[in-house]
């Protein structure tokens, strides 16, 4: 049977995580018009930091786009940024839709100008059985025809899996680089995961979902950042101040800089994450009524990071907790270990 080129895809709320065997990718979940590049003299001596392509997908002929890991400092102002963020019809829209052009045609560069792949990727546990997962797999489904810096990239996606999205993390814990299974693949797990724009907690047995005990909320990290900015506007009366502003203060030692000033945040942030935590796990322990019968506890996603001190307090000393290392892409990594797996399947 045919073994296909694997390219794994998280593109989360707040940052894409893309991977083929070639290398990894990782970058805001926004893409902005060419035309609203801020313009510089000395652009050709910028560091990594300000690193973007620009982008020409068939989906709108004659307008070009960029997108990657700069692209937030390479814009002339944040609201230049189009967010791919929304819960309404996320999947139908043009926005994501364009960014699975650029993901791909991404990933793609690495290859002959026409590739065919297979496509991993996950969604919120509970949207797999909705209308939302056939939204999906028609954004990624087909051929995709994009031209990456003026390179025409043909990809045919011929195949496309859809997990819950904790199952990537899953799959990054329980196998290991040989493709073997761990034998904690059996017993009873919890995924907590802290996401952009949900959170989630998974049960897992054997592999499966225990729908019964697992749930996920319409909230996270970017709900955090809106908190924050709205003390921090109120407390220093900052008329002008967005939520990608916020979001680098957390990479920053929580400073802010408007204009020539700067503002720390490291209070409002404490709060802001404390009564999200408070909200999001009193929902989940109405769902898991008791951790008695859970093995083992992982933290992961994108959040963990801005979450776990203050999580812990959530769980007992009995309890085996786990934070998942490198959360931010590990999901990323379980999809494409697993699409490996499939791959020896199809020897």
């Amino acid at each position: 049977m045919t073994k296909f080129i694997n390219f794994a895809v998280d593109l989360g709320n707040g940052f894409v995580k893309a991977k083929s065997e070639h290398r990894t990718v990782v970058a805001p979940s926004v893409i902005a018009k060419e035309q609203d590049v801020s313009k510089s003299s000395i652009a050709s001596y910028q560091d990594e930091e300000t690193t973007y392509r620009t982008f020409d997908s068939h989906l709108r002929k004659g307008v070009n786009y960029i997108w990657g890991e700069g692209i937030k400092n390479a814009v002339k102002s944040p609201d230049k940024l189009l967010p791919t963020y929304t819960f309404q019809d996320r999947y139908k829209s043009d926005l994501y839709k364009l960014l699975v052009e650029f993901v791909l045609g991404e990933l793609a560069l690495d290859y002959d100008d026409t590739v065919n792949v297979r496509v991993v990727t996950g969604m919120p546990s509970d949207e797999l059985e909705q209308q939302d997962k056939e939204d999906l797999e028609q954004a990624f489904e087909g051929s995709h025809v994009v031209k990456v810096n003026g390179q025409e990239k043909v990809i045919k996606v011929e195949k496309i899996t859809i997990l819950e999205q904790p199952m990537g993390s899953l799959f990054y814990v329980m196998i290991n680089e040989k493709l073997e299974m761990s034998k904690d693949f059996t017993k009873r797990v919890v995924f907590y995961d802290f996401g952009a724009g949900t959170t989630i907690m998974d049960v897992f047995e054997n592999g499966k979902r225990d729908d019964d005990e697992s749930i996920t909320q319409p909230l996270g990290m970017n709900d955090v950042y809106k908190e924050v900015r709205k003390m921090v506007q109120r407390k220093f009366s900052l008329k002008k101040l967005t939520t990608h502003q916020i979001e680098d203060a957390f990479r920053k030692d929580f400073n802010i800089k408007v204009g020539s000033k700067m503002f720390n945040c490291e209070e409002e942030a404490k709060i802001a994450v404390s009564d999200f935590l408070e909200r999001v796990m009193s929902t989940f322990q109405g769902v898991l009524n008791s951790r008695d019968y859970i093995d083992k506890i992982y933290i992961t996603g994108g959040g963990t990071n801005i979450v776990k001190d203050e999580v812990k307090k959530y769980f007992s000393e009995t309890e085996e907790v786990h934070f998942v290392e490198n959360s931010q892409t590990a999901s990323v990594e379980g999809f494409y270990k697993f699409a490996e797996v499939m791959n020896t399947w199809e020897d």
